[in-house]
């Protein structure tokens, strides 16, 4: 394993008052969008993944600590002081450290294969010494990094890619992972037949378990830190594009999007409940980009749109 990921450390923030949302609020304004929500047992956990909201708000619901994870000791210790400055004796810090390889463990149970008509999801200690039932198999580590295809706003967004294959679509540009995450979309893409793969994502953190990922899976990403503003000036069009994020962010990149898809190219989007997929339909009308399909599963949904300018 790479040294500088060898060790995981946790920030975790109680509250001795009700000062969670502006907790969360100064975290999003400091591009601090990944942390683990929720206690049980000294065991944390995300709600919207292992436990029903309702169950999730009869434990402690609100009251209970957040928990930021990240190899670089140096960010959490900057993000503990400038907390313990704004928020005093309201919240209650603890920075620790344990061993990746022992922090990963605490994943295992949680974490399933996933089967759908042309992949295999699993992490590596389900790794098949051959392939099965012609399914393209992707291991995924598992890590802080949001996307090892449990979450279903993932999951649609793979299930559309197989199906524009299933509609025809051909292979002729890069693709690009918009918010990557763990790499799993554009690695997707990458067992689909795309050779050139590029993806970004705001937190370093996951630029450094994506590249992992997609070494693990034989797949090249060309990654980069920051959003669609930073992307190289060399960077060229994409005829698929994915962006898995919430609908603040798809509102405020939709343009830039349309700009950067070829003509006859593509964007999945999800990360969006299915009402919100209509707010973004009607945006994307002015910026040249056409209603290909929407698919849904629970409340979540995605949206893919074709370039038709």
């Amino acid at each position: 394993m790479n040294k500088s990921l060898e060790n995981t450390y946790q920030l975790k923030i109680s509250f001795n008052e009700d000062v969670k949302d502006s907790v969360i609020n100064f975290l999003f304004e400091n591009e601090v969008h990944s942390f683990v929500e929720g206690e049980i047992d000294q065991l944390d956990l995300d709600p919207s993944h292992d436990k029903g909201l309702e169950e999730y708000n009869l434990l402690g619901g609100d009251k209970s600590p957040l928990s930021i994870y990240s190899f670089d000791e140096s960010f959490l210790l900057a993000l503990f002081g400038r907390l313990s400055s704004l928020f005093a004796k309201q919240i209650a810090l603890v920075l620790t450290c344990q061993e990746t390889s022992t922090w990963q463990e605490g994943w295992k149970s949680n974490f399933k294969p996933i089967e759908t008509a042309s992949f295999r999801i699993v992490p590596p200690w389900e790794k098949s010494s051959q392939q099965k039932d012609n399914l393209s198999e992707i291991v995924i580590e598992p890590g802080m990094a949001f996307g090892t295809g449990q979450h279903e706003s993932t999951q649609l967004c793979i299930l559309a890619l197989e199906k524009l294959f299933a509609d025809g679509m051909t292979v002729k540009g890069p693709s690009l992972d918009i918010g990557t995450g763990s790499g799993i979309l554009a690695i997707a893409a990458g067992k689909r037949g795309f050779v050139h793969n590029y993806g970004c994502d705001i937190e370093i953190d996951a630029v450094q378990v994506a590249k992992l990922n997609g070494l693990t899976n034989g797949v090249e990403l060309t990654l980069w830190q920051g959003s669609l503003d930073k992307r190289p000036n060399d960077l060229p069009k994409a005829q698929l594009i994915f962006a898995n994020i919430l609908l603040p962010a798809l509102k405020e990149l939709l343009p830039e999007i349309a700009q950067v898809l070829l003509p006859g190219g593509f964007v999945i989007m999800s990360g969006i409940l299915v009402e919100q997929s209509f707010e973004l339909e009607e945006q994307a009308k002015t910026l040249g980009l056409s209603f290909a399909f929407r698919q849904s599963r629970a409340d979540w949904a995605s949206l893919v749109l074709e370039k038709t300018t």
